[in-house]
Protein backbone atom coordinates (compact mmCIF):
# COMPACT_ATOMS: atom_id res chain seq x y z
CA UNK A 1 0.00 0.00 0.00
CA UNK A 2 1.49 3.56 -1.33
CA UNK A 3 0.93 5.56 1.98
CA UNK A 4 0.95 9.53 0.90
CA UNK A 5 1.10 12.56 3.10
CA UNK A 6 0.25 16.26 2.37
CA UNK A 7 2.19 18.96 4.54
CA UNK A 8 0.75 22.20 4.75
CA UNK A 9 1.92 25.02 6.50
CA UNK A 10 3.00 28.90 5.52
CA UNK A 11 6.38 28.19 4.32
CA UNK A 12 7.39 30.52 1.23
CA UNK A 13 8.93 28.69 -1.42
CA UNK A 14 10.62 30.19 -4.73
CA UNK A 15 10.23 28.11 -8.04
CA UNK A 16 13.32 29.24 -10.99
CA UNK A 17 14.77 27.41 -13.90
CA UNK A 18 12.76 24.51 -13.18
CA UNK A 19 13.11 23.99 -9.61
CA UNK A 20 12.04 24.61 -6.22
CA UNK A 21 13.84 26.11 -3.54
CA UNK A 22 13.18 27.94 0.03
CA UNK A 23 15.17 30.34 1.87
CA UNK A 24 14.40 28.69 4.67
CA UNK A 25 15.70 25.65 6.50
CA UNK A 26 14.92 22.07 5.73
CA UNK A 27 13.33 19.95 7.81
CA UNK A 28 9.56 19.36 9.38
CA UNK A 29 8.43 22.83 7.21
CA UNK A 30 10.25 21.00 3.83
CA UNK A 31 8.68 17.78 3.91
CA UNK A 32 11.94 15.75 3.55
CA UNK A 33 11.92 14.35 7.00
CA UNK A 34 8.12 12.64 6.92
CA UNK A 35 9.67 10.32 3.78
CA UNK A 36 11.27 8.26 6.48
CA UNK A 37 7.29 7.14 7.08
CA UNK A 38 5.49 7.89 3.72
CA UNK A 39 5.90 6.80 0.11
CA UNK A 40 5.12 10.37 -1.12
CA UNK A 41 4.69 13.79 0.81
CA UNK A 42 3.17 16.48 -1.01
CA UNK A 43 4.52 20.13 0.19
CA UNK A 44 1.90 22.88 0.14
CA UNK A 45 3.26 26.51 1.09
CA UNK A 46 3.02 30.08 -0.32
CA UNK A 47 4.78 31.31 -3.38
CA UNK A 48 7.56 33.50 -2.65
CA UNK A 49 10.45 35.22 -4.22
CA UNK A 50 13.70 36.52 -4.23
CA UNK A 51 15.43 39.86 -4.96
CA UNK A 52 18.19 38.01 -6.77
CA UNK A 53 18.35 34.58 -7.45
CA UNK A 54 21.48 33.25 -6.43
CA UNK A 55 20.86 28.86 -5.69
CA UNK A 56 23.97 28.80 -4.19
CA UNK A 57 22.35 30.43 -1.15
CA UNK A 58 19.11 28.79 -1.29
CA UNK A 59 17.68 24.84 -0.49
CA UNK A 60 16.60 22.94 -3.37
CA UNK A 61 13.74 20.94 -2.92
CA UNK A 62 14.45 17.46 -4.12
CA UNK A 63 14.21 14.26 -2.91
CA UNK A 64 12.60 11.23 -4.27
CA UNK A 65 8.43 11.31 -3.48
CA UNK A 66 8.75 14.86 -2.72
CA UNK A 67 6.42 17.74 -4.49
CA UNK A 68 5.95 21.22 -4.10
CA UNK A 69 2.59 23.27 -4.94
CA UNK A 70 1.52 26.45 -4.07
CA UNK A 71 -1.80 27.69 -2.45
CA UNK A 72 -3.46 30.87 -2.12
CA UNK A 73 -1.64 33.53 0.20
CA UNK A 74 -4.19 34.18 3.26
CA UNK A 75 -1.81 35.50 5.90
CA UNK A 76 -3.16 38.80 6.08
CA UNK A 77 -6.62 40.07 6.40
CA UNK A 78 -6.97 41.50 3.30
CA UNK A 79 -5.65 38.50 1.27
CA UNK A 80 -7.80 36.31 4.06
CA UNK A 81 -11.05 37.59 2.39
CA UNK A 82 -9.77 37.29 -1.31
CA UNK A 83 -8.46 34.05 -0.67
CA UNK A 84 -10.05 32.08 1.78
CA UNK A 85 -12.65 30.16 -0.17
CA UNK A 86 -10.61 29.37 -3.21
CA UNK A 87 -7.72 27.99 -0.71
CA UNK A 88 -10.16 25.52 1.08
CA UNK A 89 -11.48 24.53 -2.25
CA UNK A 90 -7.57 24.02 -3.66
CA UNK A 91 -7.05 22.08 0.35
CA UNK A 92 -10.02 19.69 -0.56
CA UNK A 93 -8.69 18.90 -4.19
CA UNK A 94 -5.36 18.11 -2.52
CA UNK A 95 -7.02 16.40 0.52
CA UNK A 96 -8.40 13.63 -2.29
CA UNK A 97 -4.82 12.83 -3.44
CA UNK A 98 -3.46 12.16 0.17
CA UNK A 99 -3.93 9.54 2.49
CA UNK A 100 -3.18 11.80 5.71
CA UNK A 101 -2.45 15.35 6.35
CA UNK A 102 0.57 17.11 8.37
CA UNK A 103 -0.40 20.48 9.44
CA UNK A 104 2.28 22.61 10.53
CA UNK A 105 1.03 25.11 13.28
CA UNK A 106 0.90 28.15 13.71
CA UNK A 107 0.20 28.87 10.39
CA UNK A 108 -3.31 30.13 8.36
CA UNK A 109 -3.00 27.29 5.78
CA UNK A 110 -1.67 24.76 8.45
CA UNK A 111 -5.24 25.71 10.59
CA UNK A 112 -7.58 25.63 7.41
CA UNK A 113 -5.89 22.24 6.50
CA UNK A 114 -6.34 21.02 9.97
CA UNK A 115 -10.17 22.20 10.23
CA UNK A 116 -11.31 20.59 7.00
CA UNK A 117 -9.32 17.27 7.99
CA UNK A 118 -11.14 17.29 11.13
CA UNK A 119 -14.66 17.81 9.47
CA UNK A 120 -13.80 15.29 6.51
CA UNK A 121 -12.76 12.84 9.04
CA UNK A 122 -9.16 12.81 7.51
CA UNK A 123 -6.08 11.50 9.30
CA UNK A 124 -4.35 14.47 10.65
CA UNK A 125 -1.38 15.30 12.70
CA UNK A 126 -0.13 18.54 13.76
CA UNK A 127 3.50 19.50 14.08
CA UNK A 128 3.36 23.02 16.14
CA UNK A 129 6.54 25.00 16.28
CA UNK A 130 5.41 28.36 17.82
CA UNK A 131 2.59 30.72 19.29
CA UNK A 132 0.13 32.26 17.28
CA UNK A 133 -0.93 34.62 19.75
CA UNK A 134 2.74 35.58 20.44
CA UNK A 135 3.63 35.96 16.74
CA UNK A 136 0.27 38.12 15.99
CA UNK A 137 0.66 40.99 19.14
CA UNK A 138 4.02 41.40 18.37
CA UNK A 139 2.85 41.36 14.23
CA UNK A 140 3.53 45.50 14.29
CA UNK A 141 -0.38 46.34 12.87
CA UNK A 142 -3.30 46.85 14.57
CA UNK A 143 -5.19 44.45 12.38
CA UNK A 144 -2.87 41.24 13.78
CA UNK A 145 -3.05 42.72 17.25
CA UNK A 146 -7.20 42.62 16.84
CA UNK A 147 -6.72 38.97 15.31
CA UNK A 148 -4.52 37.75 17.58
CA UNK A 149 -7.09 36.26 20.18
CA UNK A 150 -9.45 35.27 18.02
CA UNK A 151 -6.56 33.26 16.06
CA UNK A 152 -5.40 31.61 19.38
CA UNK A 153 -9.08 30.65 20.47
CA UNK A 154 -9.09 28.83 16.71
CA UNK A 155 -5.58 26.89 17.15
CA UNK A 156 -6.72 25.55 20.78
CA UNK A 157 -9.84 24.32 19.31
CA UNK A 158 -7.76 22.40 16.55
CA UNK A 159 -5.43 21.56 18.60
CA UNK A 160 -7.64 20.16 21.61
CA UNK A 161 -9.39 18.03 18.74
CA UNK A 162 -6.44 16.37 17.12
CA UNK A 163 -5.39 13.04 18.22
CA UNK A 164 -1.93 13.11 17.16
CA UNK A 165 -0.11 16.29 18.07
CA UNK A 166 4.06 17.21 17.83
CA UNK A 167 5.31 19.96 20.41
CA UNK A 168 8.65 21.56 19.55
CA UNK A 169 8.54 22.49 23.48
CA UNK A 170 8.84 20.11 26.55
CA UNK A 171 6.09 21.92 28.29
CA UNK A 172 5.96 25.96 27.03
CA UNK A 173 3.29 25.14 23.70
CA UNK A 174 2.24 22.87 25.99
CA UNK A 175 0.69 25.18 28.48
CA UNK A 176 -0.74 26.97 25.26
CA UNK A 177 -2.34 24.51 23.28
CA UNK A 178 -3.24 21.54 25.44
CA UNK A 179 -3.84 18.47 23.65
CA UNK A 180 -7.04 15.90 24.84
CA UNK A 181 -6.27 13.95 27.23
CA UNK A 182 -6.33 10.50 25.12
CA UNK A 183 -4.21 12.66 22.36
CA UNK A 184 -0.63 10.82 20.93
CA UNK A 185 2.19 13.43 21.74
CA UNK A 186 5.66 14.09 21.40
CA UNK A 187 7.84 16.97 22.90
CA UNK A 188 10.65 16.80 20.68
CA UNK A 189 12.79 19.50 18.21
CA UNK A 190 12.59 19.97 14.99
CA UNK A 191 16.53 20.11 14.81
CA UNK A 192 18.54 18.84 12.97
CA UNK A 193 22.20 18.59 14.43
CA UNK A 194 25.02 15.88 14.06
CA UNK A 195 26.61 14.52 17.03
CA UNK A 196 29.39 17.32 17.95
CA UNK A 197 32.23 16.08 19.36
CA UNK A 198 34.44 17.62 21.74
CA UNK A 199 36.84 18.69 19.46
CA UNK A 200 34.77 21.80 18.72
CA UNK A 201 34.02 22.94 22.53
CA UNK A 202 37.97 23.08 22.65
CA UNK A 203 38.31 24.93 19.50
CA UNK A 204 36.09 27.48 20.87
CA UNK A 205 37.70 28.12 23.89
CA UNK A 206 40.49 28.64 22.29
CA UNK A 207 39.10 31.65 19.72
CA UNK A 208 37.81 32.80 23.14
CA UNK A 209 41.02 32.98 24.45
CA UNK A 210 42.99 34.71 21.56
CA UNK A 211 42.81 38.10 21.59
CA UNK A 212 41.14 39.48 18.61
CA UNK A 213 40.20 43.06 17.25
CA UNK A 214 36.50 43.03 16.96
CA UNK A 215 33.84 40.76 18.74
CA UNK A 216 31.22 39.12 16.23
CA UNK A 217 28.01 38.69 17.41
CA UNK A 218 25.24 37.19 15.10
CA UNK A 219 21.48 36.35 14.74
CA UNK A 220 19.64 34.12 11.98
CA UNK A 221 16.47 35.09 11.16
CA UNK A 222 14.68 36.13 8.49
CA UNK A 223 14.00 39.99 8.00
CA UNK A 224 10.53 39.07 6.04
CA UNK A 225 9.29 40.93 9.74
CA UNK A 226 10.16 42.05 13.15
CA UNK A 227 9.64 38.67 14.82
CA UNK A 228 13.25 37.85 14.96
CA UNK A 229 14.02 41.28 17.28
CA UNK A 230 16.74 42.29 15.29
CA UNK A 231 15.50 46.02 15.46
CA UNK A 232 15.41 45.42 19.38
CA UNK A 233 19.78 44.21 18.66
CA UNK A 234 20.26 47.03 16.74
CA UNK A 235 19.25 49.60 19.80
CA UNK A 236 20.80 46.97 22.54
CA UNK A 237 24.20 47.68 20.25
CA UNK A 238 24.04 50.86 19.67
CA UNK A 239 23.68 51.56 23.61
CA UNK A 240 26.31 48.98 24.26
CA UNK A 241 29.09 49.61 21.56
CA UNK A 242 30.93 52.61 23.58
CA UNK A 243 31.67 50.29 26.36
CA UNK A 244 32.56 47.61 23.84
CA UNK A 245 35.62 46.38 21.83
CA UNK A 246 34.58 46.93 18.18
CA UNK A 247 32.10 45.40 16.96
CA UNK A 248 30.18 43.40 14.15
CA UNK A 249 26.37 42.13 13.96
CA UNK A 250 26.12 39.12 11.28
CA UNK A 251 22.58 38.76 9.99
CA UNK A 252 21.79 35.54 8.08
CA UNK A 253 18.55 35.42 6.86
CA UNK A 254 16.32 36.19 3.88
CA UNK A 255 14.70 39.75 2.97
CA UNK A 256 14.84 43.13 1.58
CA UNK A 257 17.29 44.90 3.86
CA UNK A 258 16.64 48.36 2.59
CA UNK A 259 14.31 49.65 5.85
CA UNK A 260 17.33 47.48 7.90
CA UNK A 261 20.44 49.18 6.49
CA UNK A 262 18.22 52.70 7.41
CA UNK A 263 17.28 51.10 11.30
CA UNK A 264 20.83 50.11 11.66
CA UNK A 265 22.13 53.50 10.53
CA UNK A 266 19.81 55.63 12.97
CA UNK A 267 21.23 53.42 15.79
CA UNK A 268 25.09 54.46 14.66
CA UNK A 269 25.95 51.23 13.76
CA UNK A 270 27.05 52.02 10.31
CA UNK A 271 29.46 49.70 8.99
CA UNK A 272 29.10 47.81 11.58
CA UNK A 273 26.45 45.67 10.65
CA UNK A 274 26.60 43.07 7.36
CA UNK A 275 23.31 41.49 6.13
CA UNK A 276 24.65 38.14 4.72
CA UNK A 277 21.30 36.79 3.01
CA UNK A 278 21.18 32.99 2.90
CA UNK A 279 23.23 29.81 3.07
CA UNK A 280 22.28 26.70 1.91
CA UNK A 281 21.52 24.66 5.00
CA UNK A 282 23.78 22.00 7.03
CA UNK A 283 27.86 22.86 7.06
CA UNK A 284 27.35 26.02 5.45
CA UNK A 285 25.87 27.47 8.77
CA UNK A 286 27.80 25.86 10.81
CA UNK A 287 30.49 27.18 9.61
CA UNK A 288 28.89 30.62 9.33
CA UNK A 289 28.77 30.16 13.60
CA UNK A 290 31.91 29.09 14.19
CA UNK A 291 33.09 32.64 13.25
CA UNK A 292 30.42 34.56 15.64
CA UNK A 293 31.92 35.26 19.17
CA UNK A 294 28.38 36.21 21.13
CA UNK A 295 24.78 34.64 19.27
CA UNK A 296 21.76 36.75 19.65
CA UNK A 297 17.95 35.52 19.90
CA UNK A 298 15.61 38.37 21.01
CA UNK A 299 12.85 37.25 18.93
CA UNK A 300 9.52 38.04 20.36
CA UNK A 301 7.70 35.27 19.33
CA UNK A 302 9.23 31.30 19.03
CA UNK A 303 8.84 27.83 19.79
CA UNK A 304 11.94 26.39 20.45
CA UNK A 305 14.58 28.18 17.85
CA UNK A 306 16.65 25.63 15.78
CA UNK A 307 18.90 28.28 15.05
CA UNK A 308 19.89 28.58 18.93
CA UNK A 309 20.12 25.04 19.30
CA UNK A 310 22.90 24.86 16.26
CA UNK A 311 24.90 28.20 17.69
CA UNK A 312 25.09 26.24 21.07
CA UNK A 313 26.28 23.13 19.66
CA UNK A 314 28.84 25.01 17.76
CA UNK A 315 29.44 25.99 21.76
CA UNK A 316 28.78 29.21 20.97
CA UNK A 317 27.70 31.70 23.85
CA UNK A 318 24.03 33.01 23.22
CA UNK A 319 21.99 35.40 24.74
CA UNK A 320 18.33 35.48 24.22
CA UNK A 321 14.81 36.64 24.82
CA UNK A 322 12.63 35.16 27.35
CA UNK A 323 9.59 33.93 24.89
CA UNK A 324 8.81 30.40 23.81
CA UNK A 325 11.01 27.56 24.74
CA UNK A 326 13.99 29.83 25.03
CA UNK A 327 14.38 29.42 28.99
CA UNK A 328 14.37 25.88 28.16
CA UNK A 329 17.58 26.22 26.50
CA UNK A 330 19.91 28.93 28.41
CA UNK A 331 19.72 29.85 32.05
CA UNK A 332 17.72 32.90 33.49
CA UNK A 333 20.79 34.89 33.90
CA UNK A 334 21.25 35.71 29.97
CA UNK A 335 17.83 36.24 29.37
CA UNK A 336 15.88 39.57 28.52
CA UNK A 337 12.52 40.35 28.11
CA UNK A 338 10.92 40.18 24.44
CA UNK A 339 11.86 44.20 23.61
CA UNK A 340 13.95 45.25 26.92
CA UNK A 341 16.53 47.22 24.85
CA UNK A 342 18.29 48.28 28.23
CA UNK A 343 18.45 44.71 29.74
CA UNK A 344 20.00 42.92 26.23
CA UNK A 345 22.52 45.77 26.34
CA UNK A 346 23.56 45.29 29.60
CA UNK A 347 23.66 41.27 28.74
CA UNK A 348 26.08 42.06 25.69
CA UNK A 349 27.97 43.84 27.69
CA UNK A 350 28.32 41.43 30.57
CA UNK A 351 29.07 38.26 28.00
CA UNK A 352 31.74 40.04 26.23
CA UNK A 353 34.43 39.41 29.04
CA UNK A 354 36.08 36.41 27.83
CA UNK A 355 35.42 34.21 31.15
CA UNK A 356 32.13 34.40 31.30
CA UNK A 357 32.08 33.39 27.34
CA UNK A 358 34.32 30.62 28.25
CA UNK A 359 32.00 29.48 30.61
CA UNK A 360 28.66 29.82 28.83
CA UNK A 361 30.34 28.02 25.78
CA UNK A 362 30.78 24.61 27.93
CA UNK A 363 27.43 25.04 29.05
CA UNK A 364 25.79 25.61 25.79
CA UNK A 365 27.96 22.69 24.18
CA UNK A 366 26.82 20.81 26.52
CA UNK A 367 22.89 21.33 26.79
CA UNK A 368 23.02 20.62 22.88
CA UNK A 369 23.92 16.84 23.25
CA UNK A 370 20.03 16.75 24.31
CA UNK A 371 19.41 17.76 20.68
CA UNK A 372 21.64 15.87 18.36
CA UNK A 373 20.21 13.16 15.92
CA UNK A 374 20.69 10.33 17.12
CA UNK A 375 18.41 11.28 20.19
CA UNK A 376 15.68 13.19 18.38
CA UNK A 377 15.40 10.60 15.85
CA UNK A 378 14.36 7.81 18.16
CA UNK A 379 11.81 9.99 19.75
CA UNK A 380 10.48 11.24 16.34
CA UNK A 381 10.40 7.74 14.82
CA UNK A 382 8.16 6.52 17.84
CA UNK A 383 5.66 9.23 16.93
CA UNK A 384 5.63 9.04 13.07
CA UNK A 385 5.54 5.77 12.81
CA UNK A 386 2.61 5.16 15.30
CA UNK A 387 0.74 7.95 12.87
CA UNK A 388 1.57 6.23 9.71
CA UNK A 389 0.49 2.99 11.16
CA UNK A 390 -2.69 4.74 11.92
CA UNK A 391 -3.02 5.96 8.90
CA UNK A 392 -2.38 2.58 7.02
CA UNK A 393 -5.11 0.65 9.26
CA UNK A 394 -7.40 3.78 8.14
CA UNK A 395 -7.09 3.03 4.25
CA UNK A 396 -6.91 -0.69 4.63
CA UNK A 397 -10.73 -0.84 6.11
Amino acid sequence: MTLRALLVGDRRFVEAEGAVYTEGPRGAETGERYLEWFDTVTVAGRRGHVAEFRPERLNLMRAAGLDVTFLPDISSAGRRLRNLARARRELLALFGQADCVIARMPTELGREAAALALATGKPLALDIGGCVLDGLRTHGSLAGRVYARIAYRRMRSVVRRARWVAYVTQDCLQARYPASDDAHTIACSNVDIPEVPLKQLETRLERIATEKNVLTLGTIGSLHGRYKGVQHAFAALGRAAPLLPPICYRILGGGDQTSWRELAMRHGLAGKVIFEGTLPAGEAVRKWLDGIDIYLQPSLTEGLPRALIEAMSRACPAVGSSVGGIPELLPQEVLHAPGDVARLAELIGRVAVPAIRADMATRNWTRAQDFTLPRLEKIRGEFWGAFRDSVKAVGSK
